[in-house]
């Protein structure tokens, strides 16, 4: 049973407007993508991930209020996949933020000139280190992450 339907329904309210906004904003920027400099397509690829997150969140919220049961219901397969979508876009967002603070500084105080070829390598590096920090999560249980830390 849904206990608190008007929190599912603000979250599918603004998970949509967020999804709808951040769709928009990187299709339009896409298209426009061949005049741009290194340090613009950061910005783009931040929203990329912000697209994952919140299509994640709209697709999870429309389940709980079509099922009418809370999202502490789900299966474990389920809250899997919403921790992998979840880690990976918001790990994937920060080293892409961290990239961009770089690259700026590299280019203001430093006056090095960025290579479009290390953006892009930068892009794919945040990406895939996204998708390995998600995935440790779904082979390392409880039991054996103190094992590994140690």
């Amino acid at each position: 049973m849904l206990h608190n339907e008007s929190y599912f329904i603000t979250q599918l309210a603004i998970s949509s407007l967020g999804l709808t906004l951040n769709a928009t904003l990187f299709l339009m920027v896409i298209a426009e993508s061949s005049s741009f400099n290194p340090s613009s397509y950061l910005p783009v690829w931040i929203c990329f991930s912000d697209v994952i997150l919140n299509a994640n969140n709209f697709f999870f919220g429309l389940y709980a209020l079509v099922k009418r049961e809370s999202l502490l219901e789900l299966s474990n397969d389920a809250c899997a996949v919403d921790a992998f979508v979840v880690i990976f876009s918001c790990s994937s967002s920060l080293l892409l933020l961290l990239g961009l603070t770089y690259l700026r500084y590299s280019i203001i105080v430093k006056e090095v000139e960025v290579k479009l070829s290390y953006v892009k390598w930068g892009i794919a590096g945040s990406f895939a280190t996204g998708a390995i920090s998600a995935a440790l999560r779904l082979y390392l249980d409880r039991k054996n992450i103190f094992i590994i830390l140690r």
